[in-house]
């Protein structure tokens, strides 16, 4: 079944994982584990606010990724910047994030045993083996999935990790770190997940704009309401070997979305990481068009525009809105 190699890096955060982590180790390297914990908290507020189905339905599209084995690596700081290695299937991914941005930078490695070895081309490489700690979480099988019990292994990876991301934003030396190996004999299907789930319906009073590149490489969505925002942003881009992902999201108030439907205008200005603003001309005026100077700085890429020459933008309606909520549980 398809996955998503940005699927697998949050299966080691649950809230009872985090807390016996945190009695296994007492290394500084748990904290930005619990400020993901927070942000995902308040994504999970502002799904109530705006689609109560969020946090099951959309959720039934990362269920591939949880059978089988998955591997998660916690490494040093860098620069500010946390630092996490998810492996699954042969797939190798190195996320770096700090705040609501993150790179991940994906290529296919080797898993045998315990032991991971990959080279990211000119990032770096790594080689490094799993030691068990003995201490063992079981889990139930999740809703959609049959089974037996789930088995987290903890522990820690010895061995060899280089990498240096693009302007030296993150330089990574490391030979040990703490990890997990998580195992799951379940057998998941997306239709029962979705006979499951409970059908909920789009909430009235809000209203979304998406714009893309036209090569897909670039994709920014809004969704504001009279009280609230959400802003997501994806770039896709390959080095070499290397399948570079990079994602943020942002919320705002009431001044960071507006919808003028007499002028037939939408206009943003995200807070941070986005910068500046931009405006969409609906049809129905002179043209549509999306101009300004809205950009996004991602950990690696600190400019990177949004708006302007190049972009497909317009209002979203039921599918595309539906796409953002998906994107936003997929962090």
């Amino acid at each position: 079944m398809p996955w998503s190699p940005m699927s697998i890096r949050p299966l080691v955060w649950g809230h009872r994982t985090v807390s016996r982590l945190r009695r296994y180790r007492d290394g500084p390297m748990l904290s930005h584990t619990c400020s993901r914990m927070s942000i995902l908290i308040a994504m999970c507020v502002t799904a109530v606010i705006f689609w109560p189905c969020v946090s099951r339905a959309e959720a039934i599209s990362s269920l591939p990724a949880l059978t089988g084995q998955t591997v998660s690596i916690l490494l040093p700081r860098s620069n500010g910047f946390a630092v996490t290695i998810a492996a699954r299937q042969g797939r190798i991914v190195l996320n770096a994030f700090r705040g609501s941005a993150e790179t991940s930078y994906s290529v296919r490695g080797q898993m045998r045993a315990g032991s991971l070895r990959a080279r990211f081309g000119r990032f770096g490489a790594m080689a490094m083996r799993f030691y068990p700690s003995g201490r063992v979480i079981q889990a139930e099988p999740v809703a959609g999935c049959v089974g037996k019990m789930s088995r987290l292994r903890l522990g820690h990876f010895s061995g060899k990790i280089r990498f240096i991301g693009e302007g030296n934003y993150v330089v990574l030396y490391a030979v040990r770190a703490a990890g997990s190996i998580r195992e799951a004999p379940w057998n998941c299907s997306v239709r029962r997940a979705r006979q499951k789930a409970d059908k909920h319906h789009l909430k009235p009073g809000f209203s979304g704009l998406a714009a893309r590149t036209s090569s897909g490489s670039r994709f920014f969505a809004a969704l504001g309401s009279a009280t609230f925002a959400s802003f997501v942003v994806e770039k896709q881009e390959r080095s070499g070997r290397v399948e570079i992902q990079r994602k943020a999201f942002a919320f705002g108030g009431v001044r960071s979305y507006s919808a003028d439907h007499r002028q037939g205008t939408v206009s943003v200005r995200p807070p941070a990481p986005f910068y500046g603003a931009g405006t969409l001309q609906l049809p129905g005026s002179d043209s549509t068009k999306w101009s300004g100077t809205l950009g996004v700085s991602f950990p690696g890429a600190p400019h990177v525009r949004l708006a302007g020459p190049g972009f497909r933008a317009g209002a979203a309606g039921e599918r595309a809105i539906t796409r953002i909520f998906g994107f936003l549980a997929s962090f």
